[in-house]
């Protein structure tokens, strides 16, 4: 029985900060060895999600390895599954294989005496540089998203922070750098959102409420949806109730968001596409047009009072209208 419990001991204290990125104790990363969140939720590792020798630092869902939620290097990846996660100089540092810097949190605050730093990763996925005696966050990856939003994470600007959190998509489906699209929250007047490709808007939402200090949430069996509009804050952002389900809110390198759900028996997750079909895209038809759609496909159709302009080279473009 002794044997028993100093075995598990052994286990429990030899795992005991396989969250945490320790000061002067590197964490060591290979393709073989992960960091786990506390009740292992989450993973921080190096993945290659193509056939070429790119290497990433990610986080994905421990049940769900293929749903990555977070990327550190997007735009420098390593050569070899080999990296190193350090506290240097106030931040979290990933190190190559020949000790070079690759990526870093950018962060510029001092450690006071007796206080050091740690970087830890959350049971939410959040990683996070703290001083190790406070609770309080100095960097956190939920600020800096890369393609995806999950359960306590915000999307939106925050002008307290200086923060505005936007969504930007992979190149392509099995490329995490930097892709064409983004999905963020704008105030013109109105708080919107809006899928832009280079700039250009391809969907917008409609106006969010605009109460002061006011929070409008749905609330479903297994999440709370809320959004909050302030003057100094437009956010948006979900909570899961149950631990056992995951919820993920991807913009795709399509330029499409999709709302995937794991619930626990369910055979595959519920999903929910934006745009639902084409006439969901900003501008479909032009100005002065209408899209509708009957049980085949979706049509464009003029305002009363206007007629289409001639077409050119076999198919209507947008701005057909006059």
């Amino acid at each position: 029985m002794r044997l028993l419990f100093f075995f598990i001991l052994v286990l429990e204290l030899s795992s005991k900060y396989e969250s945490k990125i320790l000061p002067a104790e590197p964490y060591k990363l290979s393709s073989q060895r992960n960091m786990f969140s506390p009740s292992k939720f989450f993973v921080l590792g190096l993945f290659r999600p193509g056939a070429d020798e790119r290497w990433y630092l990610g986080i994905w869902h421990h049940r769900f390895p293929e749903q990555v939620v977070w990327v550190a290097n997007r735009d420098t990846p390593l050569s070899e599954p080999i990296g190193t996660l350090e506290i240097m100089d106030a931040n979290i540092v990933l190190l190559d294989e020949h000790g070079t810097r690759v990526w870093w949190t950018n962060g510029t605050s001092t450690t006071p005496m007796g206080s050091p730093l740690i970087g830890e990763l959350l049971d939410s996925g959040n990683l996070v540089l703290r001083h190790s005696k406070s609770g309080g966050f100095l960097w956190q990856s939920f600020d800096f998203p890369t393609d995806a939003l999950v359960s306590e994470m915000k999307l939106g600007w925050d002008a307290k922070s200086n923060l505005n959190r936007v969504l930007k998509s992979w190149r392509s489906f099995d490329d995490p750098s930097s892709g064409e699209f983004t999905f963020g929250v704008e105030r013109h007047g109105l708080v919107q959102s809006f899928i832009r490709q280079k700039g250009v808007p391809t969907f917008r939402d409609g106006p969010w409420n605009t109460i002061t200090d006011g929070k409008i949430g749905e609330n479903l069996t297994y999440a709370t949806y809320s959004i909050l509009v302030t003057e100094d804050e437009a956010s948006y952002f979900f909570r899961l109730t149950n631990d056992s389900f995951f919820s993920i809110l991807r913009l795709d390198y399509g330029g499409r968001l999709k709302q995937s759900t794991w619930i626990p028996k369910a055979l595959k997750p519920k999903e929910h596409t934006i745009p639902e079909d084409m006439c969901g895209w900003y501008n479909k038809c032009g100005a002065n047009a209408l899209c509708g759609r009957d049980a085949s496909r979706e049509n464009c159709d003029c305002l009363p009072g206007f007629k289409p302009r001639p077409r050119s080279m076999g198919f209507a473009r947008l701005g057909w209208w006059v």
